[in-house]
């Protein structure tokens, strides 16, 4: 007795064909979905090197604005209180000579 197998080489054909297009689209409405160009590194190694590089320089750049910012309100609070220290040495130069009292 023997034993045949048959197999369908065209449906198996048109069956790989539909899994690349499936497999194609979802790659296409992921890019869409996203509004990226690169979704994963697979897409476009260099671009995503240089996307995660001027990533990197922006991030830098915004911790140095942040640094410049607590610099600058940190000198106007010492700003604050030099004006008020030479306020408050006036008074006292005003009521020294109000009073009478000479240095």
């Amino acid at each position: 007795m023997s034993l045949f197998i048959n197999t369908n080489t065209a449906a198996a054909n048109a069956s790989n064909s539909l899994a690349n297009s499936n497999l194609q689209l979802q790659n296409s409405l992921n890019k869409l979905s996203s509004g990226s160009r690169i979704v994963k590194a697979s897409d476009d190694a260099g671009g995503l090197a240089a996307s995660m590089g001027l990533t990197k320089a922006a991030n830098d750049t915004a911790a140095v604005v942040s640094a410049d910012n607590n610099k600058i309100s940190f000198l106007q609070a010492q700003d604050g209180v030099l004006k008020t220290a030479g306020d408050m040495a006036t008074r006292i130069a005003q009521l020294a000579s109000l009073s009478g009292i000479r240095r």
